[in-house]
């Protein structure tokens, strides 16, 4: 995925959804996917290999976030989905071995090739497909175990207890443009206000639809002297927001550093203001009601 290899365990329904990990240059994420989203719970050194999607791998580390292409550009239900494998095995009339079977793990099968993948299939009566080898534009290999039908339930559990905890999920596929400087004003001996404006902009990935609830999040800072001195005091605003739109932020800073720092200035001091934003998306009772839909038909 983006050039690097990735290792995915990952229990999948009938419908396409998914839980399970992966594992990226030996940095372990938490995965679940629901209805073509897929979110991400993974540390910090994992979000700071992802070059471009963030300089402040802090924002998304330890907790849940869409996955970006860069991390994770496999879409499991168009690939693992029961319906998905059936597509890719249209046309194909027979799967009677011609050049003799493969050996699966210690199981005969024979390769049936479909469209953009490969997939093996055991010569048992019933057959049970084996491993999926991807031949297309996405480079992938899934050994397959059927998950037996104790287990469903507990699945579709799993599933729903994830989705709950994608509430506030970070989104690195939107991204604020800000329309002017980082501002403070009314700052005095008890508190200093930052001010920012900023446009909402959608990069591409499954977060892109305008239909998609987006909240806005402002981090204000303001340190002594410079950008990296000593923090006098921080705070955060949030606003709903769709794309294109602008938005003007705002957040006091209210601290006894910021304080003890302005009554003890003798002469001239400076200070230095920051301001980033980040977003946080998606509908958790939308997903949920997909996973219901698909354990209705499972």
């Amino acid at each position: 995925s983006g050039g690097d290899d990735l290792q995915a365990r990952l229990s999948v329904t009938k419908g396409g959804s998914a839980v399970g990990t992966i594992t990226i240059g030996g940095d372990r994420a938490d995965l679940v996917s629901v209805d073509g989203n897929t979110y991400l719970k993974a540390p910090k050194a994992f979000w700071r290999d992802q070059g471009g999607v963030t300089t402040n791998p802090e924002d998304f580390a330890g907790r849940w976030a869409k996955a970006p292409d860069s991390a994770f550009n496999l879409d499991i239900k168009n690939v693992l989905a029961a319906g998905a494998i059936v597509r890719g095995l249209q046309g194909v009339g027979s799967y009677q071995p011609a050049g003799g079977t493969e050996n699966i793990n210690g199981t005969p099968a024979t390769k049936v090739t479909g469209a953009d993948a490969e997939y093996y299939i055991s010569t048992a009566n019933p057959p049970k497909l084996l491993r999926i080898v991807g031949t297309g534009t996405s480079t992938y290999r899934f050994d397959v175990a059927e998950v037996a039908t104790t287990e469903v339930a507990t699945l579709f559990q799993q599933l729903r207890d994830q989705i709950k905890a994608l509430a506030g999920a970070r989104d690195p596929s939107v991204r604020f443009l800000p329309t002017g400087k980082i501002k403070s004003s009314n700052c005095g001996v008890s508190s200093c206000t930052v001010k920012l404006s900023v446009t909402t902009l959608s990069v591409g990935g499954s977060s892109s639809s305008s239909s998609t609830p987006i909240r806005a999040i402002m981090f204000g800072k303001i340190t002594a002297g410079g950008r990296t001195g000593r923090t006098l005091g921080t705070c955060s605003d949030s606003a709903r927001t769709t794309s294109g739109k602008r938005l003007n932020l705002s957040c006091t800073v209210r601290s006894g550093t910021w304080s003890s720092w302005v009554r003890g200035i003798r002469g001239s001091a400076s200070y230095y203001v920051q301001a980033r934003t980040v977003a946080e998306s998606g509908d958790v009772s939308g997903l949920l009601t997909v996973v219901d839909r698909e354990q209705q038909g499972a």
